[in-house]
């Protein structure tokens, strides 16, 4: 960052007390909530182009609907991504449906149980899937199968201790932002 000075000692002793307050717990919480607000934001990016925070495309529905992957008739996955936490240490982002834990991490084939999932009163398994039926309107229908693949990750946050390049980027940036908008304050 590139500071020019010019002006009266007024102003020097202005940047002085910026600069003693740039450390307090409030600036650092707005930092924060900056920072929250930009992960809220690179997370709507990947639910509007169907991409994990590395870039890649997600798995496609087994069940196609008409609609986005990992968007169902509520979009309350896609829609309730919020702030838990936000304090002058850091920030964190959370989902505020249960499944995303599921969609994040992939189900395999194994249920609560750890063991295979089976059919318990018939031969095959059989779920009711809705598709789209044109015009605003749904249709559903019985899809029979004997056995199931599991849901494959769809990473909607970064995993692993190391954020993605293009989330560094984006920190770096409104970093970046929110410093000179605070020194630029007169």
């Amino acid at each position: 960052m590139k500071f020019r000075l010019a002006g009266s000692t007024r102003e020097l002793r202005k940047l002085a007390s910026q600069l003693r307050n740039a450390g307090s717990d409030s600036v650092l919480r707005h930092l924060s909530d900056n920072l929250a607000e930009e992960g809220l934001s690179l997370i709507e990016e990947g639910f509007a182009t169907e991409t994990d925070p590395d870039g890649n495309k997600w798995a496609p529905k087994v069940f196609p609907d008409g609609r986005q992957v990992l968007v169902g008739k509520t979009t309350r996955l896609r829609r309730g991504w919020h702030r838990k936490y936000v304090a002058a240490v850091g920030f964190s982002i959370a989902a505020s449906v249960v499944d995303a834990k599921w969609q994040q991490e992939g189900t395999g084939i194994y249920g609560p149980r750890h063991t295979p999932i089976r059919p318990v009163k018939a031969k095959v398994l059989s779920f009711t899937v809705q598709r789209a039926a044109g015009k605003g309107k749904w249709k559903s229908g019985r899809v029979f199968a004997n056995s199931v693949k599991g849901a494959p990750p769809r990473r909607m946050i970064p995993s692993g201790k190391k954020l993605p390049e293009k989330w560094q980027r984006a920190f770096r940036a409104a970093m970046h932002d929110f410093w000179v908008s605070y020194f630029s304050k007169r």
